[in-house]
């Protein structure tokens, strides 16, 4: 198989399971926190953002030389997944945003928890929403937080949360929110209050933002789009410096391939689940760096279809290299997959603060440590 037969292949497969910078100190230029720390706490759609600045577009002259290669259709498909992802949460949080900005919060303590809640106050709303945050420990800044929903004319015990989480406030940079946390979005059971068709399935992020440098862990669980009756399980890692560069690493589990009447391999679904791995790191004005494959299922036992691939700052790919049917675990041992040989000229090192990628991420990277499971949702009325 061809590498562009591959790299479509991977991509299919990445936007069906998406479709949906590295740790450091605070920056000198930080700045105070918000004098409201009740909502400081509650990630805004900038902490929680997935971004891809490798460098602007291509265009038809790029320092004076005609261009040799051709646009990255997967650095293409990977903004547009990260867009997807990115506008799973926005209207929750757009609506969180809106409680904050709009409304006087009432303060209240309870089980010896101070609180405070905002409350829509708006006849033309036909859902009443409330959103809590509690301070779980004043010295270390921590608080839980829930936007919950009703209908209007129900009682509070019809709430339902659709958001909820906690988070610690770190000081703000270049005044944008900084803290640590994690948060669950869960649309089934915002699609049941709202009664309107909407993604289904539950996405939890554990996120830390400090100074130039966010982090993010993203997980989606049984997550289904408008019409898809396919639902994926997924984790994505996520590692941004600002004005430097990023990684990304992903791994997702789905029905995304089929055969054709040649034998082929085609988008689609029949019942066998294949998993995708991949991992794409970008130095800020040099270009990326990636490798992918998808495993099992439709392609067979202990077998993989990957690609890696290269292209520089205006996203014009400069390597690539496929490694058809290699055997899942030969001469590594671990799962992963044969080398594939880079082109150290044409592929871009990973930008300072950031772990270079050699090949396609094995099972054994996605290990998931304590603290990054999806969060269960908190009480923030008696600080649970």
């Amino acid at each position: 198989m061809s590498p562009k037969t591959t790299l479509k292949l991977l991509a299919c497969g990445l936007l069906t399971t998406l479709s949906l910078s590295a740790c450091g100190t605070d920056d000198d230029t930080s700045t105070s926190t918000s004098s409201d720390e009740f909502a400081e706490a509650i990630p805004d759609g900038e902490s929680l953002a997935l971004t891809l600045d490798d460098g602007e577009d291509a265009a038809d002259d790029v320092n004076g030389a005609a261009l040799t290669g051709q646009p990255s259709e997967l650095r293409r498909l990977t903004r547009e997944v990260f867009t997807k992802v990115n506008a799973l949460r926005e209207s929750t949080q757009a609506r969180v945003a809106a409680l904050i900005e709009g409304v006087e919060p009432t303060t209240f303590t309870e089980g010896g928890f101070e609180c405070k809640r905002w409350v829509t106050d708006n006849e033309a709303e036909t859902i009443h929403w409330q959103l809590t945050s509690c301070q779980k420990d004043k010295k270390n800044r921590h608080f839980a937080f829930a936007l919950k929903g009703r209908a209007v004319d129900a009682g509070d015990d019809a709430l339902v949360a659709v958001m909820a989480g906690e988070g610690k406030v770190l000081a703000r940079f270049d005044d944008k929110k900084r803290g640590s946390g994690k948060v669950r979005f869960d649309f089934d059971a915002l699609s049941a209050l709202t009664g309107e068709d909407g993604p289904a399935g539950q996405v939890g992020i554990g996120f830390r933002a400090a100074g130039r440098v966010r982090q993010l862990n993203v997980a989606l669980r049984d997550f289904a789009e408008v019409g898809d009756d396919t639902p994926v399980t997924g984790l994505y890692r996520f590692k941004h410096i600002l004005e430097v560069g990023g990684r990304v690493s992903l791994l997702a589990h789905g029905d995304i391939l089929t055969r054709a009447e040649d034998d082929s391999l085609v988008q689609g679904t029949d019942g066998e689940i294949e998993t995708v791995r991949a991992a794409l790191a970008w130095n800020r004005g040099r270009g990326a760096r990636a490798a992918a494959a998808v495993c099992g299922g439709t392609v067979g036992e202990d077998t993989c279809e990957r690609i890696v691939q290269c292209w520089r700052a205006d996203g014009v790919v400069t390597h690539e290299a496929a490694d058809d049917q290699a055997e899942a675990g030969r001469g590594h041992g671990n799962g992963k997959h044969a080398r594939v040989n880079w082109e150290p000229a044409m592929c871009p090192a990973a930008a300072a603060g950031l772990d270079d990628i050699e090949d396609a991420p094995s099972a054994e990277d996605f290990d998931v440590p304590a603290g990054d499971a999806l969060p269960e949702e908190p009480s923030p009325a008696d600080g649970e």
